[in-house]
């Protein structure tokens, strides 16, 4: 993803992606956001104070943010003319069980599009970012486990979000359109091992010491990559053959390449759209690199930061567009 379409939606003008100038319609647009963090926003806030004590800057506990690419893509819409409007339900911590549980049945009836993404958290998400990359607790082996914990919950993930888009056309019919939004990769494609001894046993039943060493880095955007293929071959392809209602899935691996967090502990990347540790709010400056702001609050760490959040939109209004409002 080009910096300038990321510039475009920030200045709230966007990308026709059927190649016609924008016109004034006069069809209102329901968007609503489910699922996880993600698509509440965590990761966008600047630190303003508020009643929400140590998520200060969000809109709620829920870590909702004016600042996710839900709401991007809805101001992109009225710029085009597109009189929409933005229903966040999204919220951090939420796996497909309580999406299909909570949210699903809070979704407006007559709603036109639903966005989300959701997995991550069932994959447990937070224990490869700890275990892969937090400095005094990343281990080879612990790295090693948590990509292939992940790994085996792929089919119940998959399984699941196929249950939220059968109780999602239940509710609003076949007419809703569905964007299914795809999870950035959490490092740069670098080379990034870990390494630990650890004790083996000879046929003999002799022990003795080696060095165990993993690519942890090839591990974990393969892990990225995997997700990709679920999410598109095993669930939104079937999905279309077999139901009227359209599911369209947005991945934004492309768009964030060479935008990922650098896993070394020593740098940052000076161009992330998504946060590293120990910030929030990330911004792309007059030199073309992120600004942030300090945050202690791990929920802001590895998400999209404002730029992500940007970035996303842009790749929802160049995939999936203008809704087909009928």
């Amino acid at each position: 993803m080009p910096l300038l379409a990321v510039t475009v939606l920030a200045v709230g003008l966007g990308v026709d992606s059927a190649g016609a100038a924008p016109d004034a319609r006069a069809e209102t647009v329901g968007v609503v956001v489910l699922g996880d963090s993600y698509s509440a926003g965590n990761g966008t806030a600047l630190g303003k104070a508020s009643a929400n004590g140590p998520n200060r800057g969000y809109l709620d506990g829920a870590y909702r943010s004016n600042r996710s690419y839900g709401q991007e893509y809805v101001n992109w819409l009225n710029a085009q003319g597109v009189s929409a409007s933005l229903t966040n339900l999204a919220a951090s911590g939420a796996v497909t069980t309580t999406v299909l549980r909570e949210q699903v049945p809070a979704v407006p009836v007559g709603t036109d599009v639903v966005m989300l993404t959701i997995g991550g958290n069932d994959g447990e998400f937070r224990d490869i970012v700890q275990r892969c990359f937090a400095v005094a607790v990343r281990s080879a082996t612990g790295c090693q486990g948590a990509v292939t914990t992940a790994e085996q919950r792929f089919p119940e993930i998959v399984e699941n979000t196929r249950q939220i888009l059968e109780a999602l056309e239940q509710r609003l019919g076949p007419d809703v359109e569905v964007v299914l939004v795809g999870y950035p990769r959490m490092a740069l494609d670098v080379r990034y091992t870990l390494s630990e001894p650890r004790t083996v046993r000879d046929a003999n039943g002799r022990s003795r010491s080696e060095l165990f060493t993993y690519e942890a880095g090839r591990a974990v955007r393969g892990l990225g990559a995997s997700v990709d293929v679920w999410q598109r071959e095993r669930l939104v392809e079937p999905w279309n053959l077999a139901h009227d209602l359209r599911v369209t899935y947005v991945p934004t691996a492309a768009a964030f390449a060479g935008h990922e967090p650098d896993p070394s502990a020593l740098t940052r990347n000076s161009y992330r759209w998504v946060n590293e540790f120990f910030e929030t709010g990330g911004t792309v400056g007059a030199n073309g690199k992120t600004v942030s702001v300090f945050s202690s609050d791990a929920n802001n760490w590895y998400h999209p930061n404002i730029a992500g959040h940007r970035a996303i939109a842009a790749e929802i209004a160049q995939v999936f567009g203008m809704p087909d409002v009928r």
